[in-house]
């Protein structure tokens, strides 16, 4: 590891260790930041003038976003996988994901 920079592969773990380095410069996820208990004391930051927040991502004018997938074989999903999965995708589950700042897939155009 470096003095200057440092790879993390947890949002945990980034977030840590951005709000305890001063003028720290680090990707993080907005749904994890805003959803922590403690309320994090980072700094979200615009991007060409336009803030990271759900309805900019949704309408397309944020661009630094990254998407979350699960990925199974069809023929290896427990039917516990498939509840879940289903539950994910339902209107519940995107009013859950919304609620912690994450956008929910259009199940419905998305095929």
């Amino acid at each position: 590891m470096c003095d200057h920079w440092a790879t993390l592969y947890h949002d945990q773990a980034m977030n840590e260790q951005i709000e305890k380095t001063p003028l720290a410069l680090g990707l993080a996820d907005v749904g994890t930041i805003t959803s922590e208990k403690k309320r994090s004391s980072i700094k979200l930051l615009k991007f060409n003038g336009i803030a990271p927040t759900i309805e900019n991502v949704a309408k397309g004018k944020y661009p630094l976003v990254k998407n979350l997938y699960f990925v199974l074989r069809k023929e290896q999903i427990s039917a516990n996988a498939q509840e879940f999965i289903s539950f994910v995708q339902s209107k519940e589950g995107a009013e859950i994901l919304k609620a912690h700042n994450y956008l929910a897939v259009d199940t419905e155009n998305k095929k």
